[in-house]
């Protein structure tokens, strides 16, 4: 009988083998070849799990029944679930799947409130997913009066290794019931987090409670999504934050309208990162920035104002921003990709949009020459296309040498 060399290889080497395998052949299930391949095959295969159906979810549950050893290699699982949720799987049977997943630190839930309710409120700890790091809920959430509430997230303090909650609410602010403002918030306070709140969150009382419930937030994303109200703006939430020194990154968007947040930016000194999205750049953030002394990264998404010249103030100049590692620049899209390519009159749009004349092609080409000098990273669409024309413009003149 010949001898077998491959599984007497290093474990290393081993894996890196069958990772060339599974990836050349993705229908190739190895575990089905050999029991050799088994762990290998199953760590590859169920390390990152995707399941869009509540039917798929009801195979998932009868695997992990059936096959207790599949559960373990799960690390990350995400439950986009599509249709309409008619029960199934029954509590029961998503009881012993999220007792089941003792190695999953990320898990992901849309388009089931009640799924998302039942892992929000384990009795005791290790009774669910022992090793939770992150938790991520997309839903409308009907049937809870405000999703934003403090008192549906108290039971989180049953998985030890909790620190990051992020929060999609996808309903109309008039559709939130009605909520008192609490004054005993619950018996413990999340410190440390990273807590991401999209959707209604303005003019919203739960949410300056559940900002005031966080001690020591590191991340903070703010994304308003509904019109801005007249009484209140992002700023006043940020003014929720009792231990505002604490925080590393910050996200802002106002996808409903135009904020100004240089005044509300001033009482921070991130360390990490600050990300503006839709509605949140003004340029009068631009001389707040430049003070953050230990800013490293800025994001700048959407159709913002961002021109080439606040660009350059923070990237060189009595008034850059000393500690700046990397710029991200995602305010440039491709129209064919987005199938935005006609206008309503039927003619060709430029392919790609979000051009203007104080944040053109040239200006970016020219400025990544002064970020190489400055060692400063730009990334993005916007800078693709530039390092594009720059690579352009050196052959032209390479080609022009006599």
């Amino acid at each position: 009988m010949p001898k077998d060399y491959l599984t007497s290889l290093p474990p290393e080497l081993f894996d890196c083998i069958c990772q060339l395998v599974v990836t050349a052949k993705p229908k190739q299930y190895l575990g089905g070849i050999s029991k050799a391949f088994l762990s290998t095959s199953r760590r590859l295969c169920f390390a990152t799990t995707t399941v869009r159906s509540f039917q798929r979810l009801q195979q998932l549950c009868r695997l992990v029944s059936e096959s207790s050893g599949v559960a373990f290699f799960v690390k990350e699982l995400r439950l986009h679930l599509e249709g309409e949720d008619i029960g199934q799987p029954r509590a029961k049977e998503l009881a012993t799947l999220f007792g089941s997943l003792t190695s999953t630190t990320h898990l992901e839930i849309e388009g089931s409130a009640r799924i998302a309710k039942m892992v929000l409120a384990p009795k005791t700890a290790g009774q669910y997913l022992p090793k939770l790091v992150s938790l991520c809920l997309l839903d409308p959430f009907h049937g809870w009066a405000n999703p934003f509430a403090p008192d549906h997230y108290a039971n989180l303090k049953h998985y030890p290794h909790f620190n990051v909650l992020e929060l999609t609410v996808r309903r109309s602010r008039a559709s939130l019931g009605r909520y008192q403002q609490r004054g005993r918030l619950p018996d413990w306070r999340p410190w440390g987090w990273w807590l991401s709140l999209r959707g209604p969150i303005l003019g919203n009382p739960a949410v300056h409670d559940l900002l005031s419930w966080f001690e020591y937030p590191e991340g903070l994303y703010l994304h308003e999504t509904e019109p801005l109200t007249a009484t209140e703006s992002l700023d006043s939430l940020l003014d929720c934050l009792p231990e505002p020194d604490g925080l590393r990154w910050l996200s802002l968007a106002s996808f409903g309208g135009q904020a100004n947040m240089a005044q509300a930016l001033t009482k921070f000194n991130l360390s990490y990162g600050l990300e503006f999205r839709s509605g949140a750049y003004h340029r009068d953030c631009l001389p707040v920035i430049s003070k953050m002394q230990e800013l490293e990264e800025l994001s700048f998404y959407d159709n913002l104002c961002i021109t080439i010249r606040d660009l350059t103030t923070l990237i060189t100049g009595p008034d850059k921003l000393a500690s700046l590692v990397k710029v991200e620049l995602h305010n440039v899209w491709d129209r064919w990709k987005e199938e935005e390519w006609i206008d309503d009159f039927g003619y060709e749009l430029e392919r790609y949009g979000g051009w203007s004349s104080e944040f053109s092609l040239s200006g970016l080409a020219e400025l990544l020459k002064i970020a190489d000098e400055e060692g400063v990273e730009f990334e993005g669409l916007a800078v693709s296309l530039a390092r594009e024309r720059l690579a352009d413009r050196r052959l032209i003149e390479q080609v022009s040498r006599p």
